[in-house]
């Protein structure tokens, strides 16, 4: 009975947490326009539903643009409407996003139990990194879910090895390169695991074998895990393949050949898959905004400055000190190893080797280059919620062999732990306000270490602050502040179509073409990553012309009036 109560309890938490984090993510996104490259992937992805071409997103993500675009074919829906068409490829999206919650509840209570695991959904579901991309028709949402999915299926048949994990390991691998081809670092991810889980169960079965039969059993379990690992990849290759065929059935074969075979109908899936692996490895170099400097590329602190700058300050000082305690424990552990020729390393290595596969992930996502959190982050909060849990454990309570002292322990444990859930709640509770707060506007969140939303265009910018969110806030504007006649020069950078938006009152603007002044319009107004390109210091190759940089335009970080993360200037007449 008190089961069924426990288990009715923790599915009306979930319930009641999910439900609230897709609201903010619904209502949020209808009041943003589209963003970069949003109605490039729905546009693409209706075409490759409707004609079996995919040229526009076969190299970039096939998969969340095919899936965004299926709401768009609903008998009667208005495709004249640019907002109506967003909203309802967004539905995708936020369900992806609903799953995601959902797959972090089941794979945290493996590891951390049923009622802790509500703690990483919890801080997932009210994360504004999750709130703000939950609900665009980009790759980040996609490219999370296939991650998560693909590294827990792994896992899953590392621990218990059959022919139906093994299916599902390679089918959860070809699934997250669909989604996006940035996954493909989960290859060499994937090998490096299966090594390091081999050499693990070598050395605890190596006191356990007889000396003669060592190299024979040893040598036998790695050509078995070998052929694994191929019949893995081979599985994912083949869904790889077959999807692709199909969704370029009518698209023209790459002009760019990578591997540079001859033409052939059913070579073409093979030229567009690497041919999408060499435009992510591009990627990777590309120009990148932070700290008012553009560098040819992420610089290392890239990503942790990411996540310091954007998530809620109370998960920045939970996950800080869960990696000084895990470094801790890992020296201890490793200092008794080799001073106590202690078996304890080893032990703790193989009861915590779901953990320790996350945070390689973790480390290997960022040293391949990648700018984007949402795909580490989940994996970052479970170990994150499972340093707290051990935070709350009673430790001491099992040391302790006389009775009056177990008491004695019981007691300051317990008070102990009043404090400590005094300290969650508050946690918590400063988590959740800092999403309240943000809202409806999740992508130029920034916490208050940053100084807020205001100022984090000086820290980072594009998908970090403004992907051109904002034409809703800019039109809503003009609306109030300028007469009917006044036109506004607007220098956008996003998806929204500027006139659905601003209809004739605005004009498409770009500093080259000096102030629009000259044309009689007093008002301008530049999204935020626009500007800061224009004006922020070049370290490295980054080619920029001089006419391009506002030199024209006065105090440009002291704008008139912000409608979102677009900056609105009154432009003086004379000049």
């Amino acid at each position: 009975m008190l089961s069924k109560l426990s288990a009715t309890l923790r599915i009306a938490i979930f319930s009641l947490i999910a439900s609230a984090a897709i609201f903010l993510i619904l209502s949020s996104a209808w009041q943003e326009s589209a963003v970069i490259n949003e109605n490039i992937n729905i546009n693409s992805g209706r075409q490759c539903l409707t004609t079996l071409n995919c040229e526009g997103i076969a190299n970039t993500s096939p998969l969340t643009g095919i899936l965004s675009s299926l709401p768009l074919l609903i008998k009667n829906a208005d495709t004249q409407s640019p907002e109506l068409n967003l909203n309802l490829a967004r539905i995708i999206p936020i369900i992806l996003a609903f799953i995601l919650i959902l797959l972090t509840y089941v794979f945290s209570k493996e590891l951390i139990g049923r009622w802790w695991a509500l703690l990483p959904v919890f801080f997932l579901a009210f994360s504004p990194t999750l709130l703000s991309k939950g609900h665009y028709v980009i790759a980040d949402i996609g490219t999370t879910l296939g991650i998560f999915i693909a590294l827990t299926a792994f896992l899953k048949f590392l621990l218990n090895k059959n022919t139906r994990n093994l299916i599902l390991a390679g089918l959860s691998l070809g699934l997250a390169q669909l989604f996006n081809f940035s996954a493909v670092f989960l290859i060499p991810y994937c090998i490096l695991l299966m090594i390091i889980f081999y050499f693990t169960r070598v050395m605890e079965d190596w006191p356990l074998t007889n000396s003669t039969e060592r190299r024979k059993r040893f040598i036998a379990k790695a050509f078995r895990y070998c052929r694994h690992l191929i019949f893995i990849f081979i599985i994912a290759a083949i869904l790889i393949y077959l999807f692709t065929l199909l969704f370029t059935w009518q698209s023209p074969y790459p002009e760019k050949t990578f591997l540079g075979l001859n033409p052939h109908l059913l070579l073409k899936p093979i030229e567009y898959y690497f041919n999408g692996i060499s435009v992510y490895l591009q990627s990777l170099n590309s120009p990148t905004y932070i700290f008012e400097n553009i560098y040819d590329s992420a610089p290392w602190y890239y990503l942790p400055a990411v996540f310091t700058l954007k998530e809620p300050l109370p998960l920045v000082l939970a996950v800080i000190a869960a990696l000084l305690i895990g470094f801790w424990k890992f020296i201890k552990n490793l200092a008794s190893t080799l001073f106590k020729r202690s078996g304890k390393t080893l032990e703790y290595f193989s009861t915590h080797f779901p953990e320790f596969a996350m945070i390689l992930l973790i480390i290997a996502y960022a040293a391949v280059g990648n700018k984007k959190i949402l795909p580490i982050l989940p994996f970052i909060l479970i170990l994150t919620s499972e340093s707290i849990k051990n935070w709350f454990n009673l430790e001491n309570l099992n040391k302790a062999r006389n009775f009056i002292i177990k008491l004695t322990i019981l007691a300051n444990e317990l008070a102990g732990i009043s404090v400590k859930t005094i300290l969650l709640i508050l946690a918590l509770t400063l988590y959740l306000s800092s999403a309240l707060i943000a809202y409806p506007h999740f992508t130029s969140y920034f916490n208050m270490a940053a100084g807020g939303s205001m100022k984090g265009y000086r820290y980072l910018v594009d998908e970090n602050y403004d992907l051109g969110q904002g034409l809703n806030q800019l039109s809503q504007w003009i609306k109030s502040n300028l007469p009917p006649e006044e036109k506004i020069a607007v220098d956008y950078y996003g998806s929204g179509d500027l006139q659905y938006y601003l209809g004739n009152r605005a004009e498409p603007w770009l500093s080259a073409e000096g102030t629009p002044t000259t044309d009689n319009i007093n008002w301008l107004a530049i999204s935020a990553t626009n500007l800061q390109m224009a004006k922020a210091k070049i370290i490295g190759a980054y080619l920029r012309k001089p006419e391009d940089e506002y030199q024209w335009l006065e105090n440009p970080h002291e704008p008139y009036a912000h409608a979102g993360t677009i900056f609105i200037y009154k432009l003086n007449p004379s000049r």
